[in-house]
């Protein structure tokens, strides 16, 4: 059909589908674009560019094209659903809401738009209402699985997690190779404190092709294998990134969270200055800016989770925020600083000479390196099954001795309060010789 007419727009939108469907989706764009230059009006081509665009995560682009799809359709269902999801993934979560209830107007059986509508309201804490919007989709497609999974995750942040279980095996059921329920199953298995079936999960996802980097430290934290001596940046990122919205709630309200306080009044009985060049180690949503900013002539965070970083910028209190992962920051500043603080930051780095050997470049003589660490009687660093590492007071102590600090305090501290226990630490502030 191309030799006879090769500027048909129908049979360049077909191949564009075809492209997506099989996770082209560069090429999709290219063929849909070519499409709509000899049929500029065409709903449908330009509603399946938006779905190319978003799965390359240009979500605004994405927003774009299906915004012009219902310019010439404004009752195309699917361009409506595939919209709402564009403005959920950009966290605009009143108007996605909206998106998808338009599409449910005009076809009440979308149970894409019934489960991703239960998605917005899940992230608007609309639980109940989330719930219905699952089972409904349910009601109408019984064997679809990525609404259960959906309703899965509702319930284990509801603490239902017999429920989140049963929810996903039942997907499993419908569909075996879907790897990111083995993974969320796993998770939920973890909450259980079923950590043999646990392991097995994690193992099944490993097998359905789910990041390995990222599954051998899952298991690396359940005494399978070597211990890795980071986690994988983009799993730390990507942790955040979905943590950013509720971190300060969680971290502050349910863990009792006083790190970045109890850092700073430990510096202040030993530092006087205040007009120093002060960074904020794996800043996150910025908890400690706002108490550090008197000592701070400028103040510079640094994060990987651009999410994260969103947050802090909304307290006004960073000169500048910088997104990289903290070892390749410091790289690349040498006598740039007076202070260095990170609160709670290495409980997700296991070995920390890279940081230490970062910190002798970029604090200047006389500059002051204020820290916490989770708490181990090991001989060095120790990770655990939530995840996180724990250091030793001598680890500390030798890497400050071997990268030129002087140890001034090292002080014993409960640093948040966790599954109804305290969760032991160390304080520690050192200054480069």
């Amino acid at each position: 059909m191309l030799e006879i007419d090769p500027n048909n727009a129908d049979v360049r939108y077909l191949l564009g589908t075809i492209a997506y469907q099989v996770g082209k989706h560069q090429t999709a764009i290219e063929l849909l674009d070519r499409a709509l230059a000899t049929k500029p009006r065409f709903a449908e081509a330009l509603s399946m560019r938006g779905n190319a665009l978003q799965a390359l995560n240009r979500q605004q682009e994405a927003l774009a094209s299906f915004d012009e799809a219902l310019s010439i359709h404004p009752e195309f269902a699917d361009a409506l659903c595939n919209r709402g999801s564009a403005l959920q993934a950009l966290k605009r979560y009143p108007e996605a809401l909206a998106s998808y209830d338009k599409a449910l107007s005009i076809r009440p059986d979308l149970a894409v738009a019934l489960s991703n509508r239960g998605n917005v309201l899940h992230a608007l804490k609309r639980y109940d209402e989330a719930l219905a919007s699952y089972d409904k989709a349910l009601s109408i497609s019984a064997d679809y699985a990525d609404a259960l999974n959906n309703r899965a995750a509702l319930l284990r942040d509801l603490k239902r997690h017999e429920e989140a279980l049963a929810c996903y095996d039942k997907a499993l059921a419908i569909k075996p190779d879907f790897t990111l329920v083995h993974l969320n199953r796993a998770h939920v298995l973890l909450d259980l404190k079923r950590a043999a079936d646990a392991i097995a999960a994690y193992q099944k996802a490993l097998q359905h092709g789910a990041n390995a980097e990222e599954i051998n430290y899952e298991l690396a934290a359940l005494g399978i294998g070597s211990v890795p001596t980071a986690p994988p940046p983009a799993y730390i990122a990507d942790l955040f990134d979905r943590y950013a919205d509720s971190f300060d709630e969680h971290l502050v309200r349910t863990l009792k969270y006083q790190t970045p306080k109890q850092l700073l009044d430990q510096l202040t009985r030993f530092c006087r200055s205040h007009d120093l060049d002060v960074l904020d180690l794996g800043c996150g949503t910025g908890l400690l800016g706002p108490l550090v900013r008197p000592l701070a002539r400028p103040l510079t965070g640094v994060d990987l989770s651009a999410n994260m970083l969103k947050k802090a910028a909304e307290r006004r209190v960073y000169d500048d925020l910088i997104q990289s992962e903290l070892t390749q920051f410091l790289a690349t500043r040498e006598n740039s600083f007076d202070l260095a603080v990170a609160a709670d930051v290495f409980i997700y780095l296991g070995d920390l000479t890279t940081v230490f050997a970062g910190l002798q470049r970029a604090l200047r003589r006389g500059g002051w390196f204020s820290y916490s660490v989770e708490a181990t009687d090991s001989g060095t660093f120790v990770l655990m099954p939530a995840g996180r590492y724990r250091h030793s007071a001598a680890y500390c102590e030798k890497l400050a001795c071997d990268h030129g600090f002087a140890v001034t305090q090292i002080e014993p501290t409960a640093i948040r309060h966790e599954n109804g226990v305290d969760v032991n630490g160390y304080l520690l502030l050192m200054q480069r010789l």
